[in-house]
């Protein structure tokens, strides 16, 4: 080793050389002669910024071994590639990057160093996780799940494709580059407004990371149960390799039933040996129709509030919440409503279990012990779908015509012959707020 035993000395260098080479293959591209390189070497960069601590070994041996940019660009993608590879579950799986490896875009490159390592501390410490390679930024979801791509191996044997909730993907609607925006003059200038602006970027991904996580959850859990072990939630690499272990041994067994559990991405009101928790939904459901129909009587709330809550009667009355997930109850379709009113975190998440403190299944350090506020925190974000539908409802044909009807079976997507039913549920609970 050459003996840079700072990380601060280490991370200047390599990030110097790199952004050195970043801007002579830039330079190149746009004279016509076009490099993969330079794809490579901005999200290796990037990587470095997020986490220089994850690297100092590696860079400490290539500089005493005098490492170009290109070699050590090659080096942190080794690193990347093992370290994705050691922490991916099942192999049909993909490893989403909770945090995006090219969040800030290039302009992280120009902030002072030390600016830099101090802001990426304090986002470590009040998110509770490391960024870019660490594999605490890791998640190991199936396609489904991440970006909606077409599966591989056994989830593409499933014939399971996401069609319906791709706006509750990880990259949600299959967008992977919002992350990826420059910094300011103003936000690059001095710690505290490069943690306000990371954070601001931050803070999307790891509920969009979130909401990636529940739609996956039934499929990830009957994987654990069939295995015997828990390979998704482990918190070591040995632990991890014993479920891969005990794997390689039991597949044969049991592969048909391993592909059936993509099913559950579409349904998971199949899933097998939860019947309590099926029941709990029709439970929350009758007490979200209770709470919905209380709060859409509830003349402080403003009118998309009382929609909200209209429309929360109707789902609990008629069972959505069971049919969306069991485990859940009414997951409630007036959430993105409420979050109109007020936009506020605290209000989405009773949007989603109004007044019903319920188990949570969230056992983390982050848990409310609540399972519908849990919900809430894990959604907000990629609940601007719901928000955008609401704006929708509100300059529809149907509310231009009428200011009373917000076209909310239209909105929703109900069709069919229980529509005026169900409108008509719907209008009925939002009468009683306007008496």
């Amino acid at each position: 080793m050459a003996g840079h035993t700072d990380i601060a000395e280490l991370h200047d260098l390599a990030r110097g050389m790199l952004l050195e080479y970043r801007e002579d293959l830039t330079a190149r591209w746009q004279a016509g002669d076009k490099s993969s390189n330079l794809k490579k070497v901005r999200e290796q960069l990037n990587n470095l910024d997020l986490d220089p601590w994850s690297y100092a070994d590696i860079l400490d041996n290539a500089m005493s071994e005098g490492a170009d940019a290109e070699k050590i660009m090659k080096e942190l993608r080794n690193h990347q590639s093992r370290t994705m590879k050691l922490w991916e579950v099942l192999s049909d799986d993909t490893i989403h990057h909770v945090i995006g490896k090219r969040t800030g875009g290039d302009s992280l490159a120009h902030i002072d160093g030390k600016v830099l390592r101090a802001a990426v501390e304090q986002l470590v410490d009040e998110f509770g996780f490391r960024f870019a390679n660490h594999h605490t930024n890791y998640t190991s979801q199936s396609d489904y799940a991440h970006k909606g791509q077409t599966g591989t191996g056994l989830e593409l044997a499933s014939g399971v494709k996401n069609t319906d909730m791709r706006q509750f993907m990880s990259h949600p609607g299959g967008n992977t580059s919002a992350h990826a925006r420059n910094l300011t003059r103003r936000e690059m200038q001095d710690v505290p407004s490069v943690v306000e602006a990371l954070r601001g970027i931050m803070e999307p991904q790891i509920a969009a990371a979130r909401s990636g996580d529940m739609l996956d959850k039934n499929r990830r859990d009957a994987v654990n149960d069939l295995i015997g072990l828990k390979g998704y939630g482990a918190d070591s690499v040995d632990k991890l390799q014993a479920f891969k272990d005990q794997l390689k041994v039991v597949l044969p067994d049991i592969q048909q039933p391993l592909t059936d559990t993509y099913k559950l991405l579409k349904n998971p009101a199949l899933k097998i040996g939860r019947p309590l928790a099926r029941g709990g939904g029709f439970l929350l459901d009758g007490m979200s129709a209770i709470a919905g129909t209380t709060g859409a009587a509830d003349k402080k709330k403003n009118i998309l509030q009382r929609i909200a809550s209209g429309t929360d009667a109707a789902s609990g009355a008629l069972g959505i919440g069971s049919l969306i997930n069991p485990a859940l109850g009414p997951l409630s379709i007036g959430a993105g409503l409420f979050a109109v009113g007020d936009r506020t975190g605290s209000d989405i998440a009773n949007a989603v279990a109004p007044y019903v403190p319920t188990p949570t299944i969230n056992a983390g350090k982050d848990s409310t012990g609540d399972v519908g506020r849990d919900t809430g925190k894990a959604v907000i974000k990629p609940l601007q779908i719901l928000q955008n539908k609401a704006q929708a409802m509100k300059d529809s044909v149907a509310h231009k015509n009428n200011p009373n009807d917000y076209g909310i079976t239209e909105a929703l997507r109900i069709n069919g012959p229980n529509q005026l039913k169900i409108f008509a549920d719907i209008q009925g609970a939002l009468r009683l707020g306007s008496r």
